[in-house]
């Protein structure tokens, strides 16, 4: 009976706002969603992790990650996986904010991350700030995650942690990507 009846405000719901939907047309894509639908498609590549220090030998790890723009071409959602570590990001641009915005989760963390960043039409390199821990230390820290198309089938991602100094900025992560033909 509790089904029927969640079955049925569901329906409601959905048909009173049906109209007010109708009229309230998505917002067309921008230049800038254009950008983020450049990563549409299945990547393949190599993740190489700086966790022991910059001076050290990498960790390399296959990574392939899968993206999709939804319906309205307003959102990118992209599905990351690298060995036993999963994750799921949906990014987009927010005209208000006249910023690029992300959320990041995955299945080593028990916090959602959340970022805003820049596009650089010069260097054609997307660059996106936000507040994450530290695997290393377990303490909270700023990133730095600059992506960059490299030519249509060619991007790369590197993630940097900030420096104890608060100004600068360590390697931690970087990946090079092929589109899966």
């Amino acid at each position: 009976m509790k089904s029927y009846i969640c079955r049925c405000t569901v329906f409601c719901i959905l048909a009173s706002a049906t109209p007010l939907m109708a009229q309230n047309a998505p917002p067309e894509p921008t230049e800038h969603h254009k950008i983020l639908a450049r990563e549409v498609g299945t990547w393949e590549g190599e993740m190489k992790m700086y966790t022991a220090g910059p001076d050290a030998d990498p960790v390399k790890v296959p990574v392939v990650e899968k993206n999709v723009m939804m319906d309205t071409g307003l959102w990118l959602i992209s599905e990351f996986e690298a060995g036993p570590f999963k994750g799921h990001g949906v990014f987009g641009y927010d005209p208000d904010q006249e910023k690029f915005v992300g959320s990041w989760v995955d299945n080593m963390s028990t916090s959602i991350g959340s970022m805003k960043g820049t596009h650089d039409s010069k260097t054609g390199e997307t660059t996106y700030f936000s507040n994450a821990k530290d695997p290393t230390t377990g303490k909270m820290g700023r990133t730095k995650n600059v992506g960059k198309m490299l030519d249509d089938d060619t991007r790369s991602f590197v993630m940097y942690m900030q420096g104890a100094d608060g100004k600068s900025w360590v390697k931690w992560m970087e990946i090079s990507y092929k589109r899966k033909k």
